[in-house]
C-alpha cells in the first residue's frame, strides 16, 4: 500500500526559529478587547476600590483564522488565538511599577471566562498579497511604536493603567491601518464594568507609566476621559515580551 504523505501543515517544525515564525505568521480574523471582572474569580476576594467600583482588568485578544495545527514552543496544537496582557511581577513600592507584556496562547473561542464586557474592533484588510493580517503585524506595533517598556501607576496602593496601555495600543493599530476603530470602541474604556447595568459606572482612564527614554509619543485620544498624573518609567527590568507555552483553556461560561 502506498503511504500517504503528511500535509505540510502537519509536519513538525524542526527549529525554534521556524516554530516562532509559524506562530507569528498565523492569520488573525478577530481583534477584541476584554474587560475582565476579577470579582467573578472565586479564587480572589470580593474587592472594591474606595468609590465602590469593581476590580476590572483590561486585555487584548487575537483569534486565528484557523486553529494551530502544529505543536510549538509557544503554543499548543489546537490553539485558537492569543491574549495580550500587561502584568506586574514586582513589589508595588514605588509610584511607577514596571510591567511585563505577556502573550499567552488560548484554546477557546469567544471571550475570556472573566470577561464582563467585550469590544470587537474590525480588522482593516491589507492590500494585495498583504491582505491578511498576521500575529506579527499585531505584536510588532508594541516595539515599532515604542509602547513598551510600560508599567502601572501606584495610586494609593492600587495598580492602575491597563486601560491606558490597551487604548494606546488600539490607537496605534488604527494609526497603522490595522484596525477600523470607531468612537464607541474608545468610549468603552471610560467605564468600570460589573455583572448588571447598575454595576456599570463612569470611570476615567487612569494614566499608565511609559518610558520617556524610548520617546513614546503619548496620545490624548479623543473620546477618552483621563485622570491622574503622568509618571515616567525609569526601570528596564522585566520588560521583555513574554510568550508563554502554557495555554489558557478556560472560555467564558
Amino acid at each position: 500500500m502506498k503511504v500517504k504523505k503528511r500535509s505540510a501543515s502537519a509536519k513538525p517544525l524542526s527549529t525554534p526559529s521556524k516554530r516562532r515564525k509559524y506562530l507569528l505568521s498565523k492569520v488573525v480574523r478577530e481583534f477584541a478587547i476584554d474587560f475582565l471582572d476579577l470579582n467573578l474569580d472565586n479564587r480572589s476576594p470580593d474587592f472594591r476600590t474606595e468609590n465602590g467600583t469593581r476590580d476590572n482588568h483590561c486585555i487584548a485578544r487575537l483569534i486565528f483564522k484557523h486553529p494551530q495545527q502544529t505543536q510549538t514552543d509557544h503554543a499548543p496544537q489546537g490553539a485558537t488565538g492569543l491574549t495580550i496582557d500587561i502584568q506586574n511581577n514586582f513589589a508595588a513600592a514605588t509610584r511607577a511599577v514596571p510591567a511585563d507584556l505577556e502573550i499567552r496562547p488560548i484554546t477557546y473561542n469567544g471571550p475570556h471566562r472573566l470577561a464582563i464586557k467585550t469590544t470587537i474592533i474590525p480588522i482593516r484588510p491589507g492590500i494585495g498579497k498583504q491582505r491578511n493580517r498576521t500575529v506579527k503585524d499585531f505584536l510588532e506595533i508594541f516595539e515599532s511604536e515604542k509602547i513598551i517598556p510600560t508599567g502601572f501607576r501606584n495610586a494609593n496602593g492600587y495598580l492602575v493603567g491597563c486601560r491606558d496601555v490597551m487604548s494606546q495600543y488600539v490607537f496605534q493599530l488604527e494609526e497603522s491601518r490595522l484596525l477600523n476603530a470607531a468612537a464607541e470602541n474608545y468610549t468603552d474604556f471610560n467605564n468600570n464594568y460589573g455583572p448588571t447595568a447598575a454595576d456599570v459606572r463612569a470611570h476615567a482612564v487612569e494614566h499608565a507609566c511609559f518610558n520617556d527614554t524610548y520617546h513614546y509619543h503619548y496620545q490624548q485620544i479623543p473620546n477618552i476621559n483621563y485622570t491622574g498624573p503622568r509618571i515616567g518609567l525609569t526601570s528596564h527590568e522585566g520588560l521583555e515580551l513574554l510568550m508563554s507555552s502554557g495555554p489558557q483553556t478556560e472560555a467564558s461560561s
